[in-house]
């Protein structure tokens, strides 16, 4: 059993790609209950999302959350 879980999420989304950053960097700074790191970058317009956790449950719920967040910024912006 790995020591932990993994993923990387790519999301290019042109010029709300920013926007997003933005967003996603207050979530990541917020002290709430741990059940995963998070990292957020900005590279070449594109936001990467990094989650690091103990549980493959921990990881997947953390992904769901910012894949939330993810379609909630963008469907408003695009209106």
């Amino acid at each position: 059993m790995p020591e932990f879980y993994e993923a990387e999420l790519k999301l290019c989304l042109g010029e709300y790609s920013k926007h997003l950053y933005e967003s996603l960097q207050a979530e990541a700074r917020q002290q709430a209950p741990k059940k995963a790191q998070v990292e957020v970058s900005l590279e070449d317009s594109c936001v990467i999302i990094t989650v690091k956790a103990a549980t493959l449950s921990g990881l997947k719920a953390v992904i769901n959350s910012h894949l939330y967040i993810v379609h909630a910024m963008y469907s408003t912006l695009k209106t």
